[in-house]
């Protein structure tokens, strides 16, 4: 009768701790899956740093035509805290013609001013150039500005110039915008671009018609840039365009197509608070980024602490 007993007791000892592991393993399976953090992936540079495919969702100048879940948001832009509410000063009280200013001396890009340089200095023009990149010209001149090594958002040479070299440094193959398409814009001045990003341009709002495009003959926009400056009325009827009103709301509801049926995303509008961990600083991410996530409605906690995160950002080249 003892012997039965302890059989059945050791049984039930045994289902109970079978019970008792599948419950445990249960529960820990179920916090994990409550502390499950959704990646955000915010990159500034022509490539991104770190691989897309490793992130739930990718905010990138470059690239983001090329990766799942990447989008563009005009960050760079945003970052400066310009405004676009003044052109500045009319056409004819600025000594500058055209303005290059670059410290990334990419090899292509400096042929290309350099080449743009001596059309505009053989037809009597003033070419300018401040930052560490001088398009093959050697300069004397006092006037170059500090700010464009230090503090890239202030440009006080940039009130004085008609036009501002705008050559971006893009990828074959990965639409990218950097802030040098909307630097001419913020001090009235006609941007001379070259790139892959002017879609993304038009989309933030701004006015693509008020540049000068290089659309891959080298001549014919050298040729155009010399034209519009040896005609004033030319020259002022692109001055006198609006500028465009930029905005983030297009590039945002692209986001949330993605963002508000995202299932991680869905089991955080239960949640009181959304915990947000950031790597480093993201220009006005504080605004933004509750409307990318589809998540405007609930309060956001910023941190610099990892800790139990519900949104983890990492970013790079602010």
């Amino acid at each position: 009768m003892c012997r039965r007993t302890s059989i059945y007791l050791a049984a039930a000892l045994g289902l109970l701790l079978v019970v008792c592991e599948v419950y445990w393993r249960s529960r820990a399976e179920s916090k994990r899956e409550e502390r499950e953090t959704f990646t955000v992936q915010v990159d500034g540079e022509p490539v991104a740093r770190n691989d897309p495919s490793r992130f739930d969702l990718n905010i990138l100048a470059g690239g983001s035509n090329l990766h799942a879940r990447s989008h563009h948001l005009p960050l760079l832009a945003l970052e400066k805290q310009w405004t676009f509410e003044s052109k500045g000063k009319p056409m004819d009280q600025r000594s500058i013609d055209v303005l290059y200013r670059s410290s990334n001396c990419t090899g292509r890009r400096e042929e290309m001013a350099a080449s743009l340089r001596k059309k505009v200095e053989a037809n009597g023009f003033k070419f300018v150039s401040t930052g560490k990149c001088s398009a093959g010209a050697t300069r004397d001149e006092s006037s170059v500005a500090q700010s464009a090594t230090t503090n890239w958002g202030e440009c006080p040479e940039c009130d004085d110039a008609k036009m501002i070299v705008a050559f971006e440094n893009y990828a074959n193959g990965g639409d990218y915008l950097s802030e040098k398409a909307y630097l001419p814009a913020q001090h009235g001045a006609i941007p001379l671009y070259e790139g892959n990003g002017l879609h993304l341009y038009r989309r933030s709002g701004m006015n693509a018609a008020r540049m000068i495009v290089h659309s891959g003959d080298t001549a014919v926009f050298e040729d155009d840039v010399i034209g519009t400056l040896q005609s004033k009325e030319k020259l002022n009827k692109l001055y006198e365009l609006d500028v465009g009103t930029p905005s983030l709301l297009p590039d945002l509801n692209r986001i949330r197509q993605q963002t508000c049926t995202d299932p991680k995303l869905n089991k955080l509008r239960s949640r009181d608070t959304v915990r947000v961990y950031s790597e480093t600083r993201i220009p006005d991410m504080e605004n933004w980024l509750p409307v990318a996530l589809c998540l405007e409605a609930k309060p956001f906690a910023f941190s610099d602490k990892k800790g139990d995160a519900d949104v983890h950002v990492s970013g790079c080249c602010w």
